[in-house]
């Protein structure tokens, strides 16, 4: 009785909730503009909202009042459906909380080992894991690049607060910014120590890949990708670079991993698991509505070809439903601080996200698949994205076969994806993409292994099979020996450590270093490395007695416009010129009166 008068409680509380929103969003949004500013400017700790202008309300209105539409029919539903909720309500509240948790742990630490049954196969992504790791550890103490000394100067060096609310630019992958905080903190301000979180992810991506690549089709695929993934160009460049796409990369792996557990089993831990990492990776870059939206359309189009567990009977339905609004009220949760100090279109209408025309849409999005094919490729042959691409054609094809599910995961990508994309109007960048590369290498991979299936007589395909994996094993062995050469034959320091450790030496009080973008950033990390005064960059701190430029032939700069752009108004008065120092493509000039 009690249980029942609980179930019914909650299903009032859930119509009085959204019809009530429902109709407040929807009176806002039919709200003229004079109306609503004294309100808005309420919220201002200053009395003057100033991001809330005509244009931007003229904009919100028609989201504001399809959001209001939307809670509405969803208070008609939760009235429409008041027995199937409350009866759910009902099972949820009796459910016992405690045995459950206990059965689905066991279930899956029972999953896990039998993971663990073959052997062989875990020695050798252990070793295939081992070398992708000492490859990427090769990069790591290299020069830092322009966007990940970004990452650092302008967000992690500063106070935990300031990376919680400061998005002036989107580099701050918040929830990567924190380890970054966490691990400059604990093991003090290096390059290694900076890209300590993005190198554990880009390593972690190994073993991931294969795990997802078993569940998905079988344990030779899956180490087959594991295997490519470990010497991926482009995924060893960002598992050496301070940002979170790897991250990204390792998350979209690992819900795609608990995507398969949740369909075929009614796991609480693992749903609860799903709905943390896609917060996590919302909390990291906000396209991570890619790879969410991937995921839960083919967890959406696998319940309507009822390809699920039979334990959820109906309510499948409930649990994604629940799963998808947690990971909106939580992310919208985490990024509040964000929106309150920088203002929602910091993060959702910045400069690089900015909606197109549907005319220049397609152009563009073309443009960025070129673009994504060489990022992708790299240094490799043509050839390889050819075979690539006809692998994963083949595995499409050949899907029934490969896999025991019956939703291949790149329609839903296609489907997800490409309507987020519509709606959006947007052509990401290249690197937003990188989420994709183990994916597809699982995809290539699986068309690869199943087309010699198909094609070669029984004897013949476990041969080939065999040999792909024995290659695939030889592959990490090889790039390692390459990319040793190659950072045995690179400097050690860049040019802007040089200019760094030059200056740490010969700067002296009212001198002001003149630099310009993209070396900029890199050297203020120098300076904070080696404890050398910022106060050198600023052209408004006391009287300046000597100007440092910096000038890159690499970056086609040259004096007058460095001077022009970055030095103080009054520069023409230092006459005297004369060359200090000449690094590779960097020289520096002393100019004094």
């Amino acid at each position: 009785m009690q249980q029942r008068r609980i179930a019914r409680n909650i299903w009032i509380f859930i119509l009085v909730i959204t019809g009530i929103l429902g109709v407040a969003i929807a009176w806002l949004a039919l709200l003229p503009y004079e109306r609503i500013k004294p309100l808005a400017d309420l919220l201002a700790r200053d009395g003057t909202m100033d991001l809330f202008t005509y244009s931007l309300q003229q904009r919100a209105r028609p989201f504001l009042l399809i959001l209001g539409m939307v809670l509405l029919i969803l208070a008609g539903f939760a009235y429409r459906m008041r027995q199937p909720i409350q009866d759910t309500t009902k099972y949820l509240t009796s459910y016992p909380v405690r045995h459950s948790i206990q059965k689905d742990f066991r279930e899956i630490i029972t999953s896990l080992h039998a993971l663990s049954q073959d052997k062989v196969f875990l020695y050798a992504l252990l070793l295939i894991t081992l070398l992708g790791g000492v490859i990427r550890g090769l990069y790591l103490t290299g020069p830092m690049q322009h966007d990940e000394a970004y990452t650092y100067t302008a967000f992690a060096s500063r106070a935990l607060r300031n990376i919680l609310t400061d998005y002036h630019l989107p580099n701050n992958h918040v929830f990567h910014t924190i380890l970054v905080f966490m691990s400059t903190r604990l093991l003090g301000n290096f390059p290694w120590t900076v890209r300590l979180p993005a190198y554990l992810a880009g390593v972690l991506l190994i073993p991931a890949c294969y795990l997802a690549g078993k569940l998905h089709f079988d344990k030779k695929i899956g180490l087959t990708g594991a295997a490519w993934v470990a010497v991926s160009p482009v995924l060893i460049d960002y598992s050496a670079n301070a940002r979170g796409y790897t991250q990204l990369c390792l998350v979209t792996l690992a819900i795609v991993i608990f995507a398969v557990y949740v369909k075929t089993h009614l796991n609480l831990i693992a749903w609860s698991l799903l709905t943390l990492l896609s917060c996590l990776g919302f909390y990291t870059l906000p396209t991570m509505l890619y790879p969410f939206g991937m995921v839960f359309t083919w967890l959406l189009i696998s319940a309507m070809y009822r390809d699920i567990s039979p334990e959820y009977g109906r309510r499948f339905y409930y649990y994604l439903s629940a799963s998808v609004v947690i990971i909106l009220f939580l992310t919208a949760a985490l990024y509040a601080p964000i929106f309150y100090v920088s203002g929602i279109r910091a993060v959702i209408s910045n400069e690089y996200a900015q909606s197109l025309e549907y005319s220049n849409l397609w152009d563009s999005l073309m443009s960025r698949i070129v673009s994504v094919s060489e990022q992708w490729l790299g240094s490799s042959p043509a050839t390889i994205g050819i075979i690539s691409l006809l692998g994963v054609a083949l595995g499409l094809i050949l899907h029934r076969r490969i896999s025991a599910h019956r939703v291949p995961l790149q329609i839903a990508a296609l489907l997800g994806i490409g309507i987020l994309l519509i709606l959006q109007r947007v052509a990401p960048l290249a690197r937003i993409w990188l989420f994709l590369l183990p994916l597809f290498i699982l995809w290539a991979s699986a068309g690869i292994i199943g087309g010699m299936r198909m094609l070669l007589p029984n004897s013949r395909h476990q041969l080939a099979t065999n040999l792909l994996l024995l290659a695939a094993m030889l592959l990490p062995v090889i790039r390692l020996s390459a990319s040793s050469a190659s950072v045995a034959g690179t400097a050690s320091l860049g040019v802007e450590e040089e200019i760094a450790l030059f200056l740490k030496d010969n700067l002296r009080p009212g001198d002001l270093v003149v630099i310009q973008a993209p070396i900029a950033t890199p050297l203020e990390y120098y300076f904070m490395r080696y404890g050398l005064p910022l106060e050198a960059f600023d052209e408004q701190h006391g009287d300046i007695q000597r100007l440092l430029v910096v000038v890159s032939s690499k970056y086609d700069q040259t004096l007058d416009e460095a001077l022009a752009k970055k030095g103080p108004p009054d520069y023409s008065r230092m006459v005297s010129l004369k060359i200090i120092h000449h690094y590779k493509h960097a020289t520096i000039y002393e100019l004094s009166p």
